[in-house]
């Protein structure tokens, strides 16, 4: 029931919204090679690409993106035997995307061809409308960064430079604006812009206690 609940809420809300363009990823767990679970594609999760496919014909959006790992291409888990017929996951959706009216290419993209210092593989599922003309993956740079070359790459901190740091406080992650005091081997001293004291001050003593931070200024 809830995920009727859920598919006609998200269709709610792109109508509503006007939206024109959705990234989807079906949920992988009942794909994935590191899933040894008895219960691996006996449930309804196996099926939620039933659920996209739903979503992108009600709302008709221009084109789309369906994300996940690679074996979910090939995979026919027992719950969707029945929706599959002969097909594996992949033929399906692509058949009822052109069926919808969308063109459609199929690859698998790994993150270290992207500037990314991991080789984290994933199968991408382009859809979009014959009108919008021709849609292609980006061409894969010319080297795979190693973590060293990854990190040399960063921008070197100077002191009046502008931040924006992600924290995780109280449950919660806090986006902070910050200033760049100074730079001092290695450490960088910031001064926190857009946060009151009160919470600047707990932040600060909370990670300079785990040894993350030896020099953090707050306002």
């Amino acid at each position: 029931m809830w995920c009727i609940f859920a598919l006609l809420s998200a269709i709610t809300a792109a109508y509503l919204l006007g939206a024109t363009f959705v990234f989807a990823s079906p949920a992988c767990q009942d794909a994935s090679p590191y899933n040894t679970a008895d219960s691996k594609g006996t449930t309804e999760r196996a099926t939620l690409f039933v659920d996209t496919l739903k979503n992108i014909e009600a709302v008709g959006y221009k084109a789309g993106i369906i994300e996940n790992v690679p074996q979910w291409l090939i995979s026919r888990p027992e719950k969707a035997l029945d929706i599959l017929g002969d097909k594996t996951i992949g033929e399906y959706v692509v058949d009822e995307l052109h069926r919808m009216g969308y063109k459609t290419r199929v690859g698998i993209l790994s993150a270290a061809d992207y500037g990314t210092a991991e080789d984290r593989e994933r199968c991408f599922i382009l859809f979009w409308k014959e009108e919008l003309g021709d849609w292609k993956f980006p061409k894969k740079h010319q080297f795979r960064p190693s973590v060293f070359e990854a990190i040399h790459m960063l921008k070197s901190l100077e002191a009046g430079d502008n931040i924006e740091l992600s924290i995780a406080f109280n449950g919660v992650d806090v986006t902070a604006q910050c200033k760049v005091v100074k730079v001092e081997n290695g450490v960088a001293q910031v001064r926190f812009l857009n946060l009151p004291r009160s919470i600047a001050n707990k932040i600060t003593e909370r990670y300079m206690n785990k040894g993350l931070f030896h020099q953090w200024a707050s306002n």
